[in-house]
């Protein structure tokens, strides 16, 4: 899903397209051994300028590790934006003493990015694409040349846009790589997990290429603009998830209570389901502190595809509600039913009540049970498993065939 991060680094190269400021974006295509960030983390770096400074900031957003390898990579950045040629970097931290950063980092890990230039002038680079992408509330892939073999007529830095539909469009014009990196390119948009593929060029070069899947910001539909509410929905917000609020209480669901939400809805439970459709693989929250009204509102998360129904309230509530329902009674509860909703954080008030929902959706999402870091014996970004059940509307049944739209000049 789109960070909040990313949000804001789609929003930031906007802005400096409209300043008529250089920018240089840097990616995280490969990692080995211990790292703070996975492929795809971003980071966005802005030319030096004597204008005023900006709400952008003179030192760009994102990052790409704990902060060790940021202030490096801003050089290079920044070189990269005078020479106007894309370079891919290898960040080395194994050794006790780093001789490149200046000190031992501890981190035990390697990590590659590729810094590319993006110029006012090409408003279709690859921010371009995202945010629409973004504002549009729909899936793509990046499709990054990051690596080379040599001279070849690729040049790192190309890429493409692959859409849900299928659809091709970018600067990579190498017909024997966009014919090869279709399929898997289609592969890593269905399966929600971005990988790093090598191929040939038409001269028979290795080229390796980055596939980042990226998709609309996680959705979180609120039943119910009590009180416990409020922070939920402000949490929501802080992590950049789309929140939409629903209640039958006009005194309750106002802006003055939910400011920042990007949906209010005031209905009657009964007239949910047309008023404020649930989104495939969206989290639903139950919350009116109403039995009757949770259990129309459930009624209706249940018919739909949402990936997460939370209902507010002791198991026994939620087992009744179940069994209320006819088309329920005598099954056990749906998997993706959790009431009560949360993590067992002992929360208490409702903001600790909110971190505790939150964080479950999140472990849900990732395919994790909510534990102590401490006691997983496993790597932390290990293989995230099945996302297909969070991802958004239309990604599972991309069209059959790729579309080459032409090459961005």
């Amino acid at each position: 899903m789109a960070t909040k991060e990313l949000q804001a680094i789609v929003r930031a190269g906007e802005q400096a397209r409209d300043l008529g400021r250089t920018a240089a974006l840097i990616t995280v295509f490969k990692t080995s051994g211990s790292t703070y960030r996975r492929p795809g983390a971003r980071m966005l770096v802005l030319a030096e300028t004597d204008q005023p400074a900006d709400s952008i900031g003179a030192a760009g957003l994102g990052s790409i590790s704990g902060g060790c390898l940021e202030d490096d990579a801003r050089e290079r950045a920044l070189e990269t934006i005078r020479t106007g040629r894309a370079v891919s970097v290898c960040y080395d931290t194994t050794a006790e003493a780093d001789t490149l950063l200046g000190s031992g980092l501890g981190c035990r890990g390697v990590v590659h990015v590729l810094i590319q230039p993006l110029t006012p002038t090409a408003s279709a680079g690859p921010l371009g694409y995202l945010a629409c992408a973004l504002r549009e509330r729909r899936a793509g892939a990046v499709i990054t040349v990051c690596a080379l073999d040599g001279s070849t007529s690729v040049e790192l830095g190309q890429f493409l846009w692959l859409d849900e539909a299928g659809n091709l469009a970018g600067t990579l014009t190498d017909p024997a790589l966009i014919a090869a990196v279709s399929n898997d390119a289609r592969t890593v948009l269905e399966q929600g997990r971005s990988a790093l593929h090598a191929y040939h060029d038409l001269e028979g070069r290795r080229v390796e290429i980055f596939i980042d899947a990226v998709y609309p910001p996680r959705s979180l539909l609120i039943c119910g603009a009590g009180e416990d509410a409020v922070p939920l929905a402000r949490l929501g917000k802080e992590l950049g998830w789309c929140v939409r609020v629903v209640d039958g209480r006009r005194a309750y669901a106002t802006r003055e209570r939910f400011p920042e939400v990007d949906e209010l809805v005031v209905c009657p439970p009964q007239k949910f389901a047309t008023r404020l459709p649930v989104r495939q693989g969206e989290a639903v929250v139950l919350m009116t502190h109403n039995y009757s009204h949770d259990l129309e509102f459930l009624r209706t998360a249940l018919a739909s595809s949402a990936a997460y129904i939370g209902v507010l309230g002791p198991r026994g509530r939620t087992e009744r509600l179940l069994s209320d329902l006819a088309e329920w009674q005598g099954s056990r509860c749906p998997t993706r039913v959790h009431g009560p909703a949360g993590l067992d954080i002992g929360a208490e008030a409702p903001e600790e009540i909110a971190l505790a929902i939150v964080a479950e959706i999140q472990a849900v999402a990732a395919h994790r049970q909510g534990g102590s870091l401490k006691l997983r014996n496993a790597p932390l970004h290990g293989d995230p498993g099945n996302l297909s059940r969070f991802l958004p509307s239309g990604v599972p049944a991309l069209a059959g065939s790729i579309r080459f739209s032409g090459a961005e000049r």
